[in-house]
């Protein structure tokens, strides 16, 4: 190839490099902030992540997971530095474990009562009331990410840039924080094989009286606890889900943002974060900001989440084609049901372009309409929950439409 060609090729390398663009904000909506304490080696987080999954994700559209593996339960690369949540100090002693936008709660679960910021599941109380709160700040996230290039093939970038808005006048200190997790990181994978105490001849099941969804896939015989060697079979069967990759301020603890803001006053940082594309799959990372209210690590003195918001990296609409024409952004994202099948209630949840109203109809198999119904979108993040106690079993549909587009979803429900 001639040096003219090379020359020719490396630049536009440099001028189109193909990136998405998202822009996501709280609205004056507040969302919850729930950092899960696991770990592969820990035997009853399979039931922490079932709680998370069905009785959080499952209700609160608006709780957003993290969660934190544990250095001393196990070695493997999941575990992120300076994490004081699951280093066996600070927050969280014991997995799993919990903590609500880092409050600071009676942990009535406790032998003996103690106020404490990690708590001992179920877990959805406490995100109930947080998430009935009014918001003090607003949290825009926007995020840039850069697909890897031709010099650099094994290395993805990604820009976030995180701003905060005071919706009243506030005192004291507040920080700005963000994160990287991702999801479906198999228990296949290097030394992440998840265990579980479910077959413990001393402990018992570890599903509270529950039905598990990871039942059978634990080896059929564990003698004893505390039943270390009993890993969940086959390993490719469980994923981890929500795991914090990485954050992206001084500490964890977040950077200084503000001191006593005014109404409206706003603040914005801007994070960069380049990973390995053969460690890290931006198919099934997020990225996350959020407010918080600095303070020591101890189970007695929360650090707060004030608000967070939170979009997936891999569903970024792009701004820009590779001949820098901006493209059309859909009107809805990421639009997904849960649980699938459903009994008593079904969650709807996806991502807006613009935070505006958005409307839900349910069809059943006759084609009958059964239910209509309009939201006011605050932020860009939709999320609903719908009684299904009045629905008969059944195949249906749910249409959402936004901002003229309609998209169209099958269900379940099966009580």
């Amino acid at each position: 190839m001639k040096l003219k060609s090379i020359l020719f090729l490396s630049a536009m390398l440099i001028m189109n490099t193909s990136f998405g663009q998202y822009k996501v904000t709280t609205g004056g909506q507040k969302y919850v902030l729930v950092e899960e304490a696991t770990g592969p080696g820990c035997g009853y987080c399979p039931d922490g992540a079932q709680d998370i999954e069905q009785a959080i994700e499952g209700v609160y559209p608006r709780a957003i997971i993290a969660s934190w593996h544990g250095s001393y339960y196990d070695g493997s690369n999941m575990v992120v530095a300076g994490d004081p949540f699951c280093g066996g100090t600070g927050y969280v002693l014991g997995f799993p474990a919990a903590a609500i936008d880092r409050t600071v709660q009676l942990d009535i679960h406790e032998a003996t009562p103690a106020n404490a910021v990690g708590l001992n599941r179920p877990w959805e109380n406490w995100v109930s009331t947080e998430n009935a709160l009014s918001p003090k700040f607003d949290v825009s996230l926007k995020c840039i990410y850069t697909h890897p290039v031709a010099s650099h093939p094994d290395t993805g970038t990604i820009t976030i840039t995180v701003t905060a808005k005071s919706l009243s006048a506030q005192t004291g200190t507040w920080n700005i924080n963000a994160f990287i997790t991702e999801d479906s990181i198999s228990s296949a994978t290097g030394n992440f094989q998840q265990h579980s105490y479910m077959y413990s001849t001393s402990y018992g099941p570890a599903c509270d009286g529950s039905t598990c969804w990871f039942t059978g896939l634990c080896a059929s015989s564990c003698p004893g606890y505390p039943c270390s060697s009993c890993a969940i079979l086959p390993a490719a069967n469980y994923s981890h889900m929500n795991v914090v990759r990485a954050y992206l301020a001084t500490d964890i603890f977040g950077d200084a943002a503000f001191t006593n803001p005014a109404a409206n006053a706003t603040y914005t940082k801007t994070y960069t974060f380049k990973f390995d594309t053969t460690v890290f799959n931006p198919k099934f990372m997020k990225v996350m900001g959020l407010v918080q209210k600095p303070g020591p690590a101890s189970t007695t003195n929360g650090n707060y989440i004030e608000n967070v918001i939170q979009a997936k990296v891999r569903l970024m609409p792009a701004s820009e084609s590779a001949t820098g024409v901006a493209e059309t952004v859909k009107a809805m994202t990421d639009v997904s049901l849960y649980p699938n099948p459903a009994s008593t209630r079904i969650t709807v949840k996806g991502t807006l372009s613009e935070p505006t109203a958005t409307k839900i109809e349910i069809v059943n198999a006759a084609g009958q309409l059964v239910l209509v119904k309009e939201y006011v979108a605050g932020g860009t993040i939709f999320g609903e929950s719908i009684e299904l106690n009045n629905f008969a079993n059944g195949n249906y549909l749910m249409n959402i439409y936004n901002g003229g587009e309609k998209v169209t979803k099958e269900f379940v429900i099966n009580k």
